[in-house]
């Protein structure tokens, strides 16, 4: 008998109740738990299968439709497309790829991806502020420069020479105070103005921010991944277990009714 956290009966014969039990120290492979399931209901049910049981093949045996109703989960709702979620062949990868053979490693790799995801959110994070931070300030020194120019040039003349360029500049010179006090604004703690060392900073930034913003898009892909797995299992024993249910309201009322006749 395989390891894992649910363990399910084969059902051999058309007519039998599937059922389903949970133990704390048994387990099955996840593999092996999308098989049983997909298995059972096709040799009970055949192709005849009643229709509020279809959805329910269609998860153990690939993936559900992901719909907010059926699956919210936090690393989900990240993914706008989720066509590759819901691939059989792509389940498989994933779990034979990160050597998933149990719902107890699945709960092990999701931890660990949850702890690094949550780590490079917080470097991300502040990557971020600080470059937009610096495009800010170059952004901001970009407008400010040629006044800072049409000023320093303004204050380098004297008599009719001043007067006149002045005056042809007018309109920039006006710009002057109020753009070098927002330039003064954005500098901290006595920072000077430097824009070819931003924008150097710049793009050793972005390019850190990129990576690992695509780590972190790697890293909810496989969580998400692990939410519809951890979902499926969740959804096939909950309807396993109302099936069984409903079987056996079943058999108790033919009892009852062989027995009052």
């Amino acid at each position: 008998m395989c390891r894992g956290i649910l363990l399910i009966k084969e059902c051999a014969l058309i007519g039998q109740s599937m059922t389903a039990k949970t133990t704390k120290d048994s387990a099955i492979s996840i593999s092996m738990f999308y098989s049983q399931c997909a298995l059972s209901l096709k040799t009970r049910y055949g192709e005849q299968r009643p229709k509020k049981f279809m959805n329910l093949m269609k998860t153990a045996s690939v993936f559900p439709s992901l719909t907010k109703r059926q699956v919210s989960r936090k690393h989900l709702r990240k993914i706008s497309d989720r066509t590759a979620l819901q691939s059989a062949d792509n389940a498989e990868k994933f779990i034979t790829k990160r050597k998933i053979d149990s719902f107890e490693s699945l709960a092990n790799f999701t931890a660990d991806k949850e702890q690094r995801y949550q780590e490079l959110e917080t470097v991300h994070l502040s990557k971020g502020q600080k470059l937009n931070r610096l495009k800010e300030l170059s952004k901001m020194y970009a407008l400010f420069a040629p006044i800072q120019a049409t000023y320093k040039e303004s204050q380098s003349l004297k008599g009719f020479a001043k007067m006149k360029f002045d005056k042809e500049h007018k309109d920039s010179l006006s710009k002057y105070p109020e753009l070098k006090e927002r330039m003064q604004s954005l500098l901290q703690n006595g920072e000077k103005i430097m824009p070819k060392q931003w924008k150097a900073e710049i793009q050793s930034l972005q390019s850190e921010y990129d990576s690992i913003g695509k780590e972190q898009s790697k890293t909810a892909t496989e969580l998400a991944y692990a939410e519809v797995i951890s979902y499926n299992k969740k959804n096939l024993e909950r309807e396993l277990q109302n099936e069984s249910r409903q079987h056996n309201r079943q058999q108790n009322r033919t009892k009852r009714r062989e027995e009052e006749i």
